[in-house]
C-alpha cells in the first residue's frame, strides 16, 4: 500500500499539507475516547508538519489541555520520500517506474529514492526520539502525534516483525 494522502491519492512524506477531513474526524473521535477514558495526560508532541500538528491542537482542545503546551519536534515527522512526494500514484508509476518497483522489492533497509529516506534513517531517528522522551517522561502519560510510516516502522524495528515488501 502506498503511503498516501487518503483525500489527494498522492505520496505525501515530509511535504506539508492540511489535515484532511477523514483526519479531522479521527481526531475528534481519539480525543473523546481519551476524554471518556479519564486517562491523566503529562505531555503532548507532535511531528513538525501541519496534519499532525493540527491533530494534535484538536486532540489538546477535546482534552481542555493548552495548544500552547504542545511539543513539536522534526525528529518525528513523516518518513521522506524524495522524488515520489507531491505526485500520484500514476504519476510515480509512469514517471518512476524503476524506482517504485525497488522501493516495493528491495529488503535492503537503506534503500532509498532520490532525495528521501530509507527505513533505516528514518528508524534511527524515530527511536533516537522516543529515548530521549522516555528518559524524560519516565512514568508520565505521553501523547505523540505522527505519521504512519513512523508508526509501522517503530513497530516492526521494536517487535522484531521483519520487513517484507
Amino acid at each position: 500500500m502506498l503511503p498516501l494522502c487518503s483525500s489527494a491519492g498522492r505520496w505525501q512524506g515530509q511535504q506539508d499539507s492540511p489535515l484532511t477531513t477523514e483526519g479531522v474526524q479521527q481526531a475528534v473521535a481519539l480525543g473523546r475516547r481519551l476524554q471518556r477514558s479519564g486517562i491523566e495526560i503529562d505531555a503532548v508532541y507532535s511531528s513538525d508538519l501541519l496534519r499532525a500538528k493540527r491533530s494534535a491542537e484538536m486532540l489538546c482542545s477535546n482534552l481542555g489541555i493548552p495548544t500552547s503546551s504542545i511539543r513539536v519536534d522534526e525528529l518525528m515527522r513523516e518518513r521522506g520520500f524524495g522524488i515520489f512526494e507531491g505526485k500520484t500514484r500514476k504519476e510515480v508509476e509512469v514517471t518512476f517506474p524503476y524506482e517504485l518497483k525497488m522501493y516495493y522489492q528491495s529488503n535492503d533497509a537503506s534503500f532509498k529514492v532520490e532525495g528521501g529516506e530509507s527505513r533505516q534513517e528514518l528508524i534511527t531517528r524515530s527511536i533516537k526520539w522516543l529515548d530521549r522522551i522516555g528518559e524524560e517522561h519516565e512514568g508520565e502519560t505521553v501523547i505523540v502525534m505522527t505519521h504512519g510510516a513512523v508508526v509501522s516502522s517503530l513497530i516492526r524495528e521494536l517487535l522484531s516483525i521483519p520487513y517484507d515488501p
